[in-house]
């Protein structure tokens, strides 16, 4: 399945107009001048949207590149504010429990200048 000259036009058109965004949105390529296939994994990566279908990859590029740029692609992470809080089984409270028991306490370091301050203070 060969491209026409004018699609071959439009493609390359697409690919610069989207490496050229992902760029501006902080993508390194590995060379200087970025394949299709680069470019379109690219996207993927940065904005979930399923692949396109061998051929349709103009369309899928087209899409990127209108998309506005202020607004950012939707995040797949893990969000830390929505999930439940964390609770200890009870295997993992008796090792903490056993490990506070054996480490050595804490030494409190502060600056010169802080016991400085505190020795003007109190005199």
């Amino acid at each position: 399945m060969s491209r026409t000259p004018e699609q071959v036009k439009q493609a390359s058109k697409a690919r610069n107009q989207a490496s050229t965004k992902l760029r501006r949105m902080g993508y390194r390529f590995a060379k200087q001048s970025a394949t299709e296939a680069e470019a379109v994994a690219a996207i993927h990566r940065m904005t979930g949207w399923p692949l396109p279908e061998r051929g349709d990859a103009i369309e899928y590029l087209q899409r990127f590149a209108s998309m506005p740029e202020g607004e950012p692609a939707p995040g797949r992470e893990f969000k830390p504010l929505h999930a439940e809080p964390y609770r200890l089984d009870r295997w993992l409270r008796y090792a903490a429990a056993r490990a506070a028991q054996v480490q050595c306490p804490l030494v409190h370091a502060v600056s010169a200048v802080d016991n400085w301050r505190r020795l003007e203070v109190d005199a």
